[in-house]
């Protein structure tokens, strides 16, 4: 599926460089975004990773695996420090039907040493060719990706090397979702330390038709709305955005009498901690407008009781 593809260029980006592993409302920098996305993602890695959770959860992991030999040489190879000089990170997908279509856009915000990293290009023998000032490198095995350094400040990645050059050109013209995409980005707040909008294309309404629960609300859902806010827990809220008050109240119902039956199955699983249900029933889900809202605050406690199966 594209998501997953959309996901592993999102750490390819990341990966490339010797990496492995008052409120507003967000709107994503126009030149990183393409017109005709379907889906965006943003992350403020600088905030999640100072955050009080991730100290405490990930940056012990985090700092073992850079203290591997072959990380250490790769991030030293291109002059990074992945601690200090990644900012942020925006993933954006068009085309969702399709794996083979589907195009995918990645850009990362920060601090990138030129001369080094096409000098670790060349050792490895990653193929590039020069367009205009933009010098594109190709990655090695699979499907390839790739990415170029518009400045010192910003590196771009693409599953599709044409469009990885249009979106640069300001080619990509506005597709039929850009208002509806926009329109979910509005809802999320630029500063959580993740968040997303997705637009529910005319492709997924159709899968959507055939489910028979869904099947006469399918027509009326327009987007979603998600984020995550990293601080001494990690609150998650999602929006459903549909086209009236009545199919919001319609969804939200729906999902009232879901949410218990999901707890049931899961708490008859074998290696599936009690913890789980009750994270479950700390899901709250009501309405705003014509918006389904979903929110679950994930604390310290929690987690741990995860890591140690309670």
């Amino acid at each position: 599926m594209l998501f997953r593809r959309t996901l592993a260029l999102a750490v390819a980006a990341v990966a490339l460089l010797g990496l492995v592993g008052t409120a507003g409302s967000a709107e994503p920098d126009a030149k990183l975004t393409p017109g005709d996305a379907e889906f965006v993602m943003v992350a403020n890695y600088q905030q999640l990773l100072n955050s009080a959770l991730f100290k405490k959860y990930g940056m012990g992991p985090l700092n073992q695996q850079l203290q591997d030999p072959q990380v250490k040489q790769a991030l030293q190879g291109v002059g990074l420090d992945p601690l200090k000089d990644i900012d942020m990170v925006t993933v954006s997908a068009s085309n969702l039907k399709d794996d083979k279509s589907g195009k995918v856009f990645v850009a990362v915000k920060g601090r990138f040493d030129l001369t080094k990293i096409d000098a670790a290009a060349q050792k490895e023998g990653l193929k590039s060719e020069k367009a205009g000032n933009l010098t594109v490198y190709e990655t090695k095995g699979g499907d390839p990706a790739y990415f170029a350094f518009p400045d010192k400040s910003t590196m771009i990645l693409s599953n599709k090397k044409d469009y990885l050059l249009d979106v640069h050109g300001g080619k990509v013209k506005p597709g039929k979702n850009a208002a509806e995409l926009k329109a979910a980005l509005a809802k999320a707040n630029a500063k959580d330390s993740i968040y997303m909008g997705l637009v529910i294309t005319d492709d997924m309404k159709a899968q959507l038709k055939n489910n028979p629960q869904m099947a006469a609300l399918a027509p009326k859902l327009n987007s979603v709305t998600a984020s995550i806010n990293v601080t001494d827990a990690a609150q998650v809220d999602v929006l459903i955005n549909t086209a009236d008050a009545a199919t919001a109240n319609q969804v939200s119902m729906s999902l009232k009498q879901v949410v218990p039956l999901l707890k049931v199955i899961l708490q008859g699983q074998e290696n599936v901690p009690p913890v789980v249900g009750e994270v479950i029933d700390k899901i709250k889900i009501g309405t705003t407008g014509s918006s389904v809202t979903i929110g679950l605050k994930i604390t310290d406690e929690m987690i741990e009781k995860a890591m140690k199966g309670k």
